[in-house]
């Protein structure tokens, strides 16, 4: 028997009809365990927002009182920007749909075709969303801790170093590379080395080629140390 998952939802409707039904497709579930706290205002559910942490959100489109879905939606990914949001709505507006997406909703469904098969699917997709949009969080995170690492080390060699990549471009130089070059090293950084060659290596450029040109360089900057 597979193993249910807890999940608790924010329910943010003012139809106490339409709340029910989607309390009961909850307790229906076969694959999630579903706790739903229920508001029906925007204030009561950046409220909970701050006091309880869910796994994603069911909006209704359009609340009492003209106050659209999409108001409160943006209100709510200020506040909660990688938090799953369904859009819920009574009526087939693909306008309105094309922009509650853009606006960061996850799904959008229709009041009237909603089923537990349906509030299933969404809700497998709105968390397989987010758990992509946490990877890459973590690994932009990785990379540049990575990243940090490296220019740590690289500018603690004592020596003149500068990378460059077989167009000549240049793609890294150490401080001590800058300085010996008489140049800033954010100024070196995507230059090509043409741009920065003296006459001498100009000449040895054009004798022998792009790579042994920056081979060249590179002796120059250690000779110069």
């Amino acid at each position: 028997m597979r193993e249910e998952i807890t999940l608790r939802i924010l329910l943010i409707e003012d139809d106490p009809g339409d709340a029910q039904i989607f309390g009961r497709y909850a307790a229906e579930s076969e694959l999630y365990r579903i706790g739903v706290d229920h508001v029906s205002a925007c204030e009561d559910a950046l409220h909970r927002l701050r006091e309880q942490e869910y796994a994603l959100i069911f909006l209704d489109q359009r609340l009492g009182g003209a106050v659209a879905g999409l108001d409160i939606l943006k209100r709510i990914r200020s506040e909660e920007p990688e938090l799953p949001a369904i859009v819920l709505t009574g009526t087939a507006d693909e306008e309105l749909a094309v922009q509650m997406m853009k606006g960061g909703a996850v799904d959008y469904l229709l009041k009237d075709k909603f089923n537990s098969e349906v509030r299933e699917r969404s809700i497998r997709y709105a968390l397989e969303r987010r758990r992509q949009a946490a990877e890459r969080k973590r690994a932009d995170e990785r990379l540049r801790e990575s990243e940090a690492r490296f220019r740590s080390l690289f500018e603690a060699i004592p020596d003149a170093v500068l990378v460059h990549d077989d167009e000549g471009q240049i793609l890294h130089v150490n401080d001590v590379g800058a300085q010996r070059l008489e140049w800033r090293a954010e100024e070196l950084r995507g230059r090509n080395l043409r741009e920065i060659v003296t006459p001498e290596i100009e000449r040895y450029w054009l004798r022998h080629g792009r790579s042994d040109a920056g081979t060249y360089l590179r002796a120059v900057l250690h000779h110069q140390g």
